[in-house]
């Protein structure tokens, strides 16, 4: 074999990830189509964060009611801010001027009401969603029809976040035989 010589790399000389060379004494290898500029590369994305119908609907009412609790939060402070200062005031109340006291007062208020409205956003809420989550999964691994008798393997639960959505099926697709194809839907 000279060393000169040129071979060019079709399909039939190219390895794949993971590949293993058996009953070969020796070969020599060449890195090819490497790095962060291959097609592979580029084309790939993040992987997406999956997540349910119910828990997109669940984080917006959540956001939902802790605006809703600032806003009662801030009304509330605000009316104690005019009212102690009205108190304090012998002048007339139209044009009174607030003092650096007041916004003091607002703020200490602000944060009050805050703490005591605390409960308009239910952490429980989470907690039992995740629980139930928890015990679905727990009945999807021990549910008996889900197993494969011929291989002996059980259905497997990786994720808890899609339980809503298993079985969901968004569109049926059907070609001129009729024949139905399924659209799972995605996330």
């Amino acid at each position: 074999m000279p060393d000169n010589q040129i071979y060019p790399l079709s399909a039939d000389q190219v390895l794949l990830k993971g590949s293993i060379l058996r009953n070969t004494e020796w070969c020599y290898g060449v890195a090819c189509y490497t790095g962060h500029q291959t097609k592979v590369m580029k084309n790939s994305l993040k992987a997406r964060v999956k997540k349910s119908k119910i828990e997109l609907q669940t984080n917006t009412y959540i956001i939902l009611i802790v605006a809703i609790q600032l806003t009662i939060c801030a009304l509330s402070a605000l009316c104690n801010m005019i009212y102690t200062a009205k108190v304090k005031s012998t002048d007339s109340y139209i044009f009174y001027m607030f003092t650096e006291a007041d916004y003091q007062v607002f703020f200490v208020s602000f944060f009050e009401w805050f703490i005591l409205l605390q409960n308009f956003v239910s952490i429980s809420l989470l907690v039992t969603l995740e629980m139930v989550k928890l015990f679905q999964a727990y009945f999807i691994e021990n549910d008996w029809m889900l197993l494969d008798m011929e291989k002996d393997l059980a259905a497997k639960v990786n994720s808890s976040n899609l339980n809503e959505e298993l079985g969901m099926i968004s569109y049926i697709f059907s070609d001129k035989t009729g024949t139905l194809t399924q659209n799972i839907m995605e996330f």
